[in-house]
C-alpha cells in the first residue's frame, strides 16, 4: 500500500528568507510545503492548494497585511476550516487590541523561530485533528468546536 501524502503547509509571509527558513523547516519534519510571499494574495488562491495548515505572518508585508488576509480567509467559502499558525513575535502585534479577534479568527500566535519546537508541535496537532473541528467555522458547519 502507498504512504500517504505528507499533509500540505502553505506558509505565507512578506519577507522571502523567513519564508524558505520557515518551509525548510517544514520540509524537514515531512511536510509538503509551499511559500508564498504576496500577502495580497486571494484567499481562494491559497484554498486552492487544498492545505492542511498555513503558517502566517501576520505583519506580511506593510502594516498586518497578513491580519487582513487571515479576514479575507475566514470570510471565503471553506476558510474558516484551514487551521492558521500565526508566527509572528506577539511582542511586535498589539495584543491588548488584537487578541480577541485573532481568537475569533482562530489563529494561534507563535513566537517565531523562537518558538519553533512549540510551532512544530502545534502543527503536528493541527494537521492531524479532523478538519471539521479545526478553526472557528466548525460550529457552521453543524460540527462542535475544540
Amino acid at each position: 500500500m502507498p504512504d500517504p501524502e505528507p499533509p500540505h503547509v502553505v506558509v505565507l509571509d512578506g519577507s522571502p528568507v523567513y519564508a524558505e527558513v520557515f518551509g525548510a523547516l517544514f520540509a524537514s519534519e515531512g511536510y509538503r510545503v509551499t511559500t508564498l510571499t504576496d500577502c495580497a494574495v486571494a484567499p481562494a488562491k491559497v484554498l486552492g492548494l487544498v492545505p492542511a495548515l498555513i503558517v502566517l505572518d501576520l505583519r506580511c508585508g506593510v502594516g498586518l497585511a497578513g491580519l487582513d488576509f487571515l479576514r479575507r480567509l475566514r470570510a471565503a467559502p471553506g476558510g474558516g476550516g484551514v487551521p492558521v499558525l500565526a508566527s509572528t513575535p506577539a511582542s511586535l502585534i498589539d495584543m491588548d487590541r488584537l487578541g480577541a479577534e485573532l481568537q475569533a479568527l482562530g489563529a494561534a500566535i507563535f513566537d517565531g523561530l523562537a518558538q519553533y519546537e512549540d510551532l512544530l508541535a502545534a502543527a503536528r496537532d493541527a494537521t492531524t485533528r479532523a478538519p471539521e473541528r479545526c478553526g472557528p467555522a466548525a460550529s457552521e458547519r453543524g460540527g462542535t468546536p475544540d
